[in-house]
């Protein structure tokens, strides 16, 4: 008898039990670290039964997570305003809103609470690195508006005023 000809024995093997998906969005998220957001997301998407896929989008990561090569914001954009994101976070880029500028030792402050989007006396480069991390900024802002025009949650980082001046 031909082996083909038998009917198998095979039982089949049951699919994988599937979990609901949050997909959230990370802008500016940095390289990963220990207790970083996108760990605590996944931590507690797990402990609700949930997966959790997070895009980090950061060019320290890679080079195609840079916002602003068109084609990524444009397809961050749509996935936003389509309603595809559960959630947005991120907060302003750190190059020239980090309070490290107004410590001893640290890069020189190009904004403060006068100017917020570039003192006057900046030399060329400050400038134009201002100048880009405002168009960062807006471009994140725009998916942020998306994500909630959805009925999607954003989270806005950035650090507490330190009450004082001339910390932004």
């Amino acid at each position: 008898k031909n082996p083909a000809d038998r009917p198998s024995r095979r039982v089949p093997r049951p699919l994988p039990q599937l979990r609901p998906m949050c997909v959230v969005c990370h802008l500016f998220s940095g390289r990963r670290r220990d207790g970083d957001v996108h760990y605590w997301l996944q931590v507690l998407g797990a402990a609700w039964g949930l997966e959790v896929l997070v895009l980090s989008v950061d060019p320290v990561i890679s080079a195609g997570g840079d916002l602003m090569l068109d084609s990524l914001f444009s397809t961050l954009r749509a996935l936003a305003y389509r309603g595809w994101l559960d959630s947005t976070c991120g907060g302003a880029p750190c190059g020239t809103w980090s309070a490290s500028r107004f410590m001893p030792g640290g890069p020189r402050p190009v904004r403060d609470f006068d100017f917020p989007l570039g003192r006057p006396n900046l030399t060329k480069k400050e400038r134009d690195k201002a100048l880009l991390d405002s168009e960062l900024l807006l471009r994140a802002y725009d998916i942020m508006s998306g994500t909630l025009s959805t009925g999607s949650a954003i989270l806005k980082e950035h650090p507490g005023n330190r009450g004082c001046m001339p910390f932004p």
